[in-house]
This record gives C-alpha cells, sequence and structure tokens, in this order.
C-alpha cells in the first residue's frame, strides 16, 4: 500500500491491487479507528490515534480529487485504476450516511471519466441490515458496484474466538444470505493458525454448509477468496497466531471445493 494524502480525519490510498487487477483507491471510512470487531488477526493499532478523528466526506472527496488524477497520470505506475474501495480502520457499513457517501463515490468516479471502474464496499457484514446501508448497495447495484463480505468461521465458537465481538453470529449469517439474495457478492475469508492448530476438519465443513446454505436459499455467491495474514497482528489476545503457507491454503480449497458450487480462489 502506498499513501499518499492524509489529512482532515479521513484518508485517501492507493493500492496495487491483484485481487482487481491493477489500482484500488481507498477510502477509509473509520480513521477514528473504530471498529465492532477485534479480529485476532487485525493489522490495526487501535491504541493509536483511536478517536482523534471522524470521517468527513467532504475532506475525502477532496483527497480523491487529488488521488485520481494523480494514478491517472501514472504516479502510481502504469497499472489502471480498477476500483475505488470503501474499508480502512474499520467497518463501512457502520458510516450513519451510508447511501450518501457511495452516491458522492459515485458521482466523482463518474466525473472523472471511470464508470468502468468498480465502486467496492469490504464489510464483516455486521451493518448490511441497516436501511441506509440497503440503499447505498441498491445504488452500488446500477453503478458497478461490488460487495465483498468476510466469513471466517463456520460454527459460532470459532466465530467468537477469532471476531472477538458482540455482534451475534446469526446476524452475520443472516445478513450474508439477505445482502446475497439481492447481489451477487463475493466471500473474503481469513484462516490462520491459532495456537498452532489450522482449521479443523469439523470446522471446514461446518464453513462449507453455512456456503451451502446461502446458495441453496438464493444467494449468490460470486466467489470466495482465501487468504492468510502478511503482516503481524497488533493484538491477538494471548494467543499465537501464524499465517499458512501457500500449500497449505490450497489444500483447504481443494478439501472444500469439492462441496462448494462457486470458485475457490486463494491469495497468499
Amino acid at each position: 500500500m502506498i499513501e499518499i494524502f492524509t489529512g482532515g480525519g479521513s484518508m485517501v490510498y492507493p493500492v496495487l491491487s491483484r485481487r482487481l487487477g491493477g489500482i484500488s483507491i481507498g477510502i477509509n471510512t473509520a480513521p477514528q479507528k473504530s471498529c465492532n470487531f477485534a479480529c485476532l488477526y487485525c493489522e490495526v493499532d487501535f491504541s493509536q490515534g483511536a478517536g482523534l478523528f471522524k470521517f468527513d466526506i467532504d475532506e475525502a472527496d477532496s483527497l480523491l480529487r487529488k488521488a485520481i488524477p494523480d494514478a491517472q497520470r501514472g504516479r502510481f505506475g502504469d497499472a489502471p485504476i480498477k476500483a475505488i474501495t470503501l474499508s480502512g480502520d474499520g467497518e463501512p457499513t457502520a458510516l450513519r450516511d451510508f447511501e450518501g457517501v457511495v452516491r458522492r463515490v459515485i458521482a466523482t468516479r463518474d466525473e472523472f471519466g471511470l464508470t468502468g471502474a468498480k465502486i467496492v464496499v469490504i464489510s464483516n457484514a455486521s451493518g448490511l441490515h441497516r436501511e441506509t446501508v440497503r440503499r447505498g448497495l441498491a445504488l452500488m447495484d446500477g453503478n458497478n458496484g461490488e460487495l465483498w463480505a468476510k466469513l471466517d468461521a463456520g460454527t459460532e465458537d470459532h466465530f467468537k474466538l477469532v471476531a472477538q465481538t458482540r455482534v451475534p453470529f446469526r446476524r452475520i449469517l443472516d445478513n450474508l444470505l439477505t445482502a446475497s439474495q439481492e447481489r451477487p457478492t463475493l466471500i473474503q475469508t481469513c484462516l490462520t493458525c491459532i495456537d498452532g492448530q489450522m482449521p479443523s476438519t469439523d470446522e471446514l465443513g461446518a464453513y462449507a454448509d453455512r456456503i451451502n446454505h446461502i446458495l441453496a436459499n438464493g444467494g449468490q455467491v460470486q466467489a470466495i477468496q482465501l487468504y492468510t495474514i502478511a503482516r503481524l497482528p497488533t493484538d491477538t489476545k494471548g494467543h499465537n497466531l501464524s499465517s499458512l503457507t501457500e500449500d497449505q491454503l490450497n489444500q483447504v480449497a481443494q478439501r472444500l471445493q469439492p462441496g462448494i458450487a462457486v470458485p475457490i480462489e486463494v491469495y497468499d
């Protein structure tokens, strides 16, 4: 990641994304470093700068208007702009006016002639039921938008261990089902070794059951992206975490794929 503009409590940054095949211009929707999950593998240091800034769409839009022409002029290499992504140091669907933010980002993207670039939201799925989020996602549906939603567990126990949140697992599952019934959804799954243990056979089986439940009830899963940690987490809550090797990730994919009728992509 190359950070290019920072200020006023919001942040806009370009990332050369292998998954998107070009530059993704990220918008940090939680510069105050606030999240309703405290995932064991999270790289964000919530003890540094927490609460100092609030997201400001005017500031974010101003920075976006500087980042886009810089990227178009090749400041960050020859790769094309493939997406503008709402993500950052917290959960983007927690924005008070999610719909308004999406509308503003779409307008700026189109003003610069980037209608072919996707609008991507990377979400932990906890806020997909909120009305402003549902309206914002519906707006994205007609404007080359994509929802990338996380599902890191098949069982409630593993979900509680990994996510470290008060958000019920049932809400995540219900939100994933409802959202994917309305649009194709890409599922992102982070796998790690926790205290020396890879996800068990039973855990992977339960995960496959969750995906198949979505599919059986009209959900549209565009693909599953399996990945692992690339940097050391900031707070593992006393657990020992390590990344999976490329071979281990591929083994998990090979174990899951025969029972899941959607593509599984591996990113080490």
